[in-house]
C-alpha cells in the first residue's frame, strides 16, 4: 500500500497559476509575513536591491556554518562585498539581522502552514502535507533552516520570545494535526508531544544532511518522509492508515509560491547506488 499522500504532481511548465484562496486563505508571489510589514525581505525578493541582497546571502550562509558568536563584522562586511560603515546602513546591528532573518524564514512557515490546513478536512492528508512541505524547504534553503533550529540562543531575550512565539505557533499546527488523527482512530501514539518532536526532528534534520549530490532528489526525500511519518504515527491497528488520495495538495506549488524558488521535478537525475 502507498503511504505517500500528496505524490503526484504536475511540472512546473504543465501548471497553471496556483492560487491557493480556500476557506479566507490566500497566497501571492509576493509574500507578505502575518499581521505586520516584514522587516527584512526575502532574498528572493524583487523589491529588495542587489546590495541588500548580497548582505543577507552572505549572512545566512555566515551564520549557518560559523555560526552567530563565530561570525564578525568584518566577515559580514566581507561576504557582501561592503565596506563596514556601508554594512550597518543596511543592517543595523548583528543581532538584529539575525532576528530580522528568523523571522521572515518562520513567517514563510507559518503562512504554508495556515495554507495547508485549509486545504483538506482530512487530517492525514494536511499532515502528509506539512511533513512534505517542511522537508522540501529544508532541502532547498538549508542555510536559513538550520540559522533557524540552531542559532535561537544567540537572539537578545526579548528577540527570542518573539522567535519562540512564532515556533510554537508553527508547531502547533503538527500538535493540532495530530490530536485530531488520535481523536478520529487514524493515529495512535504513546505520547503526541514526543510525536510531534520526533516528527519535526526528523523533518528538520534533512537540512543539515541533504546534499544536492545525493542520490535523491528533495520530492523523493519527503517521500520518503511521509513514508516514515504514516509509520510513526500508526492505525489503530498497528499499521499506516494513510493512501494516496485523489484530491491531493499541491505542495510544489505552495513553496514555489511562498518561497519563489523552482522546486526541482521527479527523480534525481543520477543512479541509486
Amino acid at each position: 500500500m502507498r503511504t505517500d499522500i500528496g505524490h503526484r504532481r504536475i511540472r512546473s511548465s504543465e501548471r497553471p497559476p496556483v492560487q491557493f484562496e480556500n476557506r479566507g486563505v490566500s497566497v501571492s508571489s509576493s509574500v507578505e509575513p502575518l499581521g505586520r510589514e516584514p522587516l527584512v525581505r526575502s532574498v528572493d525578493s524583487p523589491a529588495i536591491n542587489d546590495t541588500h541582497q548580497r548582505l543577507l546571502e552572505s549572512a545566512v550562509h555566515l551564520f549557518a556554518v560559523r555560526g552567530f558568536h563565530g561570525t564578525g563584522i568584518r566577515d559580514l562586511a566581507a561576504g557582501a562585498n561592503l565596506s563596514s560603515a556601508t554594512l550597518y546602513h543596511y543592517m543595523g546591528t548583528k543581532e538584529r539581522l539575525l532576528f530580522q532573518i528568523m523571522q521572515d524564514a518562520l513567517d514563510r512557515l507559518l503562512l504554508a502552514a495556515r495554507v495547508i490546513e485549509s486545504q483538506s478536512d482530512d487530517v492525514r492528508i494536511r499532515l502528509a502535507g506539512l511533513v512534505r512541505m517542511h522537508v522540501i524547504t529544508h532541502a532547498l534553503r538549508r542555510d536559513a533552516s538550520n540559522v533557524v533550529d540552531n542559532q535561537v540562543s544567540a537572539l537578545e531575550p526579548d528577540d527570542r520570545m518573539l522567535i519562540i512565539q512564532q515556533r510554537d505557533s508553527y508547531e502547533k499546527f503538527w500538535a493540532d494535526a495530530i490530536a485530531e488523527g488520535v481523536a478520529a482512530g487514524f493515529f495512535t501514539v504513546p505520547d503526541q508531544s514526543a510525536a510531534r518532536i520526533a516528527l519535526l526532528e526528523m523533518c528538520s534534520g534533512v537540512a543539515r544532511w541533504y546534499s544536492v549530490d545525493g542520490r535523491h532528489s528533495p520530492d523523493e526525500i519527503a517521500d520518503i518522509h511521509v513514508e516514515l511519518a504514516a509509520a510513526l504515527l500508526r492505525g489503530c491497528d498497528g499499521r499506516p492508515t494513510w493512501t494516496e488520495p485523489e484530491n491531493h495538495l499541491d505542495i510544489h506549488s505552495l513553496v514555489e509560491e511562498i518561497w519563489a524558488i523552482r522546486v526541482p521535478d521527479g527523480k534525481a537525475n543520477r543512479a541509486v547506488k
